[in-house]
Parts: C-alpha cells; sequence; structure tokens
C-alpha cells in the first residue's frame, strides 16, 4: 500500500523521531554533516521542529519546570526563529495549546499527560476502556481544532513511553493498549473527517 499526503509526512516523522532515539542511544557518534543540505534530503520531506505540554524532565539545577525555556510566553520569538531558519512545520502538543496562523500545527494528541483519573480508575494503557476515552478525546479534538489543524500525531514516542513509564509493571500491555487506541482513532478520523 503507497502512502500520500498527510500518512507520507506522519510516517516520515516517526521515522526521525525513531532514528534520534536511535541515536541517543549511541555514547559517540561520528557524523560529517558539513556537505549536507536540502538538497540531501526527498522531494517533500517536511523540516520542522517541535515543542511537548510538560513532561518529567531531568533539570540540571533541581528546580521545577513551570517556566522551562518559556515558550508559552515566548512563542511569537520562537515562531520568528522558525521563520528565519526556513522551517515548514511546528509539531506540538494540544495540551500545550499554541495553534498559530502562521505556521502549519501538527498537533499531538498525547503527549505523555494521561490524565491522573484514568490511571486511578482502571490502570490507564493497562486497560482496554483507555481505547474508548482516548477515541472520546480525539473526537473532540478533531471538532473543535480540525478547521485549522490537518495533521494529527495520536501518540507520542509510544514506545518510549511504554518503556519509561511501565518499565517495571508491563510495558508490553500498555503498548499493545496504545496501538489499539491509535487503530480506532485514525479509523475514526478516516471515516468522519
Amino acid at each position: 500500500m503507497a502512502l500520500k499526503g498527510n500518512n507520507m509526512v506522519i510516517v516520515i516523522m516517526g521515522v526521525l523521531v525513531l532514528v534520534m532515539n536511535m541515536m541517543a542511544a549511541v555514547e559517540a557518534i561520528v557524523v560529517d554533516v558539513a556537505s549536507l543540505n536540502r538538497s540531501s534530503f526527498p522531494a517533500g520531506f517536511v523540516f520542522g521542529t517541535s515543542s511537548s505540554a510538560y513532561i518529567s524532565e531531568k533539570i540540571s539545577d533541581r528546580s521545577n519546570g513551570d517556566v522551562a525555556v518559556d515558550s508559552y510566553h515566548r512563542y511569537k520569538e520562537d515562531v520568528g526563529i522558525m521563520k528565519s531558519i526556513n522551517l515548514y512545520a511546528y509539531r506540538f502538543s494540544i495540551s500545550w495549546s499554541r495553534i498559530l496562523p502562521s505556521l502549519q500545527p501538527f498537533v499531538t494528541l498525547f503527549h505523555w499527560d494521561l490524565p491522573q483519573t484514568l490511571q486511578d480508575e482502571y490502570g490507564g494503557f493497562f486497560n482496554s476502556r483507555i481505547i474508548n476515552d482516548f477515541e472520546e478525546y480525539a473526537e473532540v479534538c478533531f471538532k473543535e481544532f480540525g478547521d485549522r489543524v490537518k495533521y494529527w500525531i495520536t501518540l507520542n514516542e509510544p514506545w518510549t513511553y511504554s518503556m519509561n513509564i511501565y518499565t517495571s509493571t508491563n510495558p508490553y500491555l500498555a503498548s499493545h493498549y496504545q496501538l489499539l487506541a491509535h487503530a480506532a482513532i485514525v479509523k475514526l478520523y478516516k471515516t468522519k473527517y
């Protein structure tokens, strides 16, 4: 089956995330990038950047991440930088809601910010109930933002999430329900939107 349009963009972005994760696992990589430029990539390759909702990351001075890089307040400056370096896309999480009219938004529906209530009530991604709840959430997003958002990413780095969040229990079960939730949302989007 050939991928076209939005599907190809999602696959390319997914492959890039996978490659970046694999590179991060290697301590030292020597790459000669002096000869790389845009013509080094295939036609239609999307150059962009991304941000995420507040997630648990190591902060060197042991403070909290309430402000971090403060992109919420500095988005105009960030967009200016993105434009100045000729980027075409900006991926961000819906909970970090910054839908900007000057860039094409790529919205991530789940960036590791599962509502605590769902985790407490039935175990979150350890239970098939997450599929329906996630689908209802996605439908609200499609209805409310679909007129402005054409590119949707269902799950941010599901493998990393499962291995880091559920590593002491059962990361494979969590991955299983993430994949089923993803499939349900793709089906919803393709049949209704």
